[in-house]
């Protein structure tokens, strides 16, 4: 198998109600119960019709048949479609980190392209490509301005949080390392930075150095 690393979102809504707690009948238990029940059924129903909606843009003449959530991430939305052709992996991304969603998908089509320029010979990695819209566009918005994104799914490979040998942890450094490598004579001027500073290492250990420093006036 394949092991690859990949970030994702899956967003949960919690709401917590707070009241004062008497005594229920159990008809009357059985009764919330049963109203619980079908409101959460019809909210399922609801946002499985519109995930439904957006994979549609992305799968062409093809037949939704389920779509559930994918991964553990922490940044985006992101959704395992099943049509009768294939599967997919469905995307919203984050607008409240990602600015400039657009852009990202930009930074990928630079990305295959460069990729799909070097001899298959010396490439031993796979990137999921962007599927196109039935529109040909790289996204589609809906109407609350949220960009999606559908990208192919890896078969026969799988996302591991932990690494549980030193082995895995030498084929994560390998593909790392490939990867670089690979794009190493890409001109980054066609790339866009679509998290200002994120990647500047130097300045999270400047950060340390003055946070200790403060750290230790304060305790002396």
């Amino acid at each position: 198998k394949r092991l690859w690393l990949r970030s994702n979102l899956l967003a949960e809504g919690l709401s917590l109600h707070f009241g004062a707690v008497k005594p229920c009948s159990k008809k009357h238990t059985e009764s919330q119960s049963q109203g619980s029940t079908r409101s959460t059924n019809t909210i399922a129903d609801t946002m499985n019709a519109f995930l439904t909606e957006i994979a549609q843009h992305f799968a062409t003449g093809q037949q939704i048949q389920q779509i559930k959530p994918l991964g553990n991430g922490l940044i985006n939305d992101t959704y395992w479609v099943q049509t009768n052709q294939n599967a997919f992996v469905l995307q919203r991304i984050n607008p409240q980190v990602f600015l400039y969603p657009e852009k990202i998908l930009d930074n990928l089509v630079q990305l295959q392209q460069h990729l799909n320029s070097k001899p298959k010979s010396a490439v031993r990695l796979k990137l999921p490509e962007l599927l196109p819209t039935t529109t040909q566009k790289t996204s589609f918005c809906d109407a609350k301005n949220h960009v999606w994104r559908a990208l192919e799914f890896i078969s026969e490979s799988e996302s591991r949080e932990i690494l549980s040998n030193y082995a895995e942890a030498a084929q994560v450094g390998k593909a790392l390392g490939h990867f670089h490598t690979l794009f190493s004579d890409l001109d980054t001027d066609l790339l866009f930075d679509t998290l200002p500073g994120f990647h500047v290492t130097p300045s999270y250990f400047q950060a340390y150095l003055e946070t200790s420093s403060l750290a230790s006036e304060l305790i002396q």
